[in-house]
């Protein structure tokens, strides 16, 4: 009987371990890449469960930690999970984790949100086992808000658009009137007279 439990626990922890190295879930924001929000910013990460069995796993998800700002975007908790024969982006399931920051929270805090994956097992009389699982963790840092300069549109009135063809004019009527009398004036100087050559006269 002693021989049997022992032989028992060796099966159940060996298909475990086939259950872990199985299920993969890979997370856009880790522990070196903290996911950063402002006050009351509400924010989305992506994580990607991948297969590595040769047929379908049934996963669920559950938000451990953070559940204060955290929560599974996707209608379902559970996900069917078809396998990637090889291809390591082929059949990735998404699931997308809304996160919350309240607007009184203060910049530098930090939560850790945790997020554990566990496959589900069914055996034939319908009976729901959970398997191994994987829990992520995403760091979050709540950073300050970046003010965005909006641009100031300055309107020009149809006054300050005709002022400046106004003076071009002026200008024009002035240069115009002084070229004039410019020109008048040398109409009436008369022509210089050239000077006259004296004539020697020849001795007789």
């Amino acid at each position: 009987m002693k021989y049997n439990t022992i032989v028992s626990s060796i099966i159940i922890l060996f298909l475990l371990g086939i259950n872990v190295n199985a299920l993969g879930v890979s997370t856009v924001n880790s522990v070196t890449i903290p996911l950063q929000v402002y006050p009351g910013q509400t924010t989305t990460t992506d994580m990607y469960i991948s297969n590595e069995e040769a047929q379908e796993v049934t996963v669920k998800g559950t938000v451990i930690e953070g559940a204060e700002i955290a929560s599974i975007v996707n209608p379902k908790d559970t996900y069917v999970i078809s396998p990637m024969n090889g291809d390591i982006n082929k059949n990735r399931y998404n699931v997308q984790l809304k996160v919350q920051i309240p607007s009184n929270a203060e910049v530098g805090k930090e939560y850790t949100i945790k997020v554990n994956f566990e496959q589900v097992n069914v055996a034939g009389n319908g009976m729901i086992t959970m398997g191994a699982g994987i829990t992520r963790i995403i760091p979050v840092k709540v950073i300050p808000k970046e003010v965005v300069a909006t641009p100031v549109q300055v309107t020009t009135s149809n006054t300050q658009q005709k002022f400046p063809v106004a003076i071009v004019l002026i200008v024009l009527v002035i240069v115009g009137v002084v070229a004039y009398f410019v020109w008048k004036n040398k109409k009436k100087v008369p022509p210089p007279v050239p000077p006259q050559t004296p004539v020697q006269e020849t001795p007789k």
